[in-house]
């Protein structure tokens, strides 16, 4: 059994004795493989033809001391970027979430509501009786996009075409920001009510979407097919398998894709849009139960999107799946991320 590897810390500019000795060590001291991990500070750039000669020399130490070669799938962390390929190639794949827009209204109306940034998916209007909250109320057909607020003024010599350079005549000049949806409703009766909106968000950065089986199954091309192409050989016996290191939908309370209103239907056998107000809001005693089904069908899509996806190819090319998915003393965090953490780990 082996039960000694070590996550070999990749990273200022990679020198090949340096790599030679170190790996020479390594293997003195006992150690029976190694991660050969891209870490912080890392000068030799990620999977450039110098990066592939290092790891060249790490192989032959391997195959040379008789110790194992385990992937580290991510140019650093966490695992499914590819370093920021999968986006950066096509920005469709991009990580999605729900955010949830409330706001209080009181009175007779007409109510108007600015939400913020990102796809309107339901818009729900629900009435305050005392403690409670009534009947839930769809407004979406009244809700629509404009631009509704100033950007700070600015001072401009040019025209409006950018190839103006100047006109000779300094002058303020302001704008809209850009389109947003709003809702503009006047309720069937007065009465005190909360607004709620929820909206589909891209993610800012590079994550990647891994309820999506397209963008994992572009991100194996991308990371594991490129050790594949080099090293097909080894695998199996030099190389034993793959770590993939914290992967996540992208830091949403709520990830989405645009799959998951199917997905949910086919679990549950009614459809989520209608009651998205239950994820952000206890209005009734169905609330906990529609959360709980909202869980299930992240859980299931991650695993078998990602967490599947990735095991098959490892096992169809003759290597170990590994790795971890969250950090597990954040339990509220796991239970975002990954819920029913331990099924997941099942593939």
């Amino acid at each position: 059994m082996v039960s000694l590897i070590a996550q070999y810390f990749l990273n200022h500019r990679l020198n090949l004795d340096e790599i030679r000795w170190q790996m020479q060590a390594l293997a003195g001291a006992g150690y029976e493989g190694v991660y050969p991990h891209a870490r912080q500070g890392l000068l030799t750039p990620y999977f450039s033809e110098d990066w592939w000669q290092a790891l060249d020399a790490i192989m032959a130490a391997c195959r040379a001391s008789g110790i194992q070669f385990w992937i580290w799938d991510e140019d650093y962390f966490p695992s499914g970027l590819a370093g920021g390929r999968v986006v950066w190639e096509d920005p469709g794949f991009v990580a999605r979430g729900l955010e949830f827009s409330l706001e209080e209204r009181e009175g007779a109306g007409p109510f108007e509501v600015d939400f913020g940034p990102g796809q309107l998916l339901r818009a729900f209007a629900i009435r305050r009786e005392g403690e409670t909250l009534g009947e839930l109320l769809d407004v979406t057909a009244h809700c629509g996009t404009r631009r509704q607020r100033w950007t700070p003024r600015r001072l401009r010599h040019g025209a409006y075409s950018p190839l103006i350079d100047s006109v000779g005549h300094p002058h303020w000049r302001t704008s809209m920001v850009d389109n947003q949806f709003a809702l503009a409703w006047t309720p069937p009766e007065p009465g005190d009510y909360l607004i709620v909106a929820a909206r589909v968000v891209a993610h800012s950065g590079l994550h990647p979407d891994i309820l999506r089986p397209e963008t994992v199954r572009r991100f194996l091309e991308l990371s594991h097919e490129r050790y594949w192409e080099r090293y097909r050989d080894d695998f199996g016996s030099t190389i034993r398998g793959a770590f993939t290191d914290e992967p996540s939908p992208g830091g949403f309370l709520y990830p989405w894709t645009p799959g998951f209103p199917r997905a949910f239907r086919d679990d549950h056998g009614y459809d989520l849009e209608p009651y998205l107000a239950h994820l952000a809001v206890d209005i009734d005693e169905r609330s906990a139960t529609i959360r709980h089904h909202y869980r299930q069908t992240q859980q299931r899509l991650q695993t078998t999107s990602y967490v599947a996806q990735i095991a098959d190819w490892c096992q169809a090319h003759g290597i170990q799946a590994a790795g971890h998915l969250t950090r597990t003393e954040w339990l509220s965090l796991v239970a975002a991320w990954w819920p029913n953490q331990l099924r997941s780990y099942r593939p």
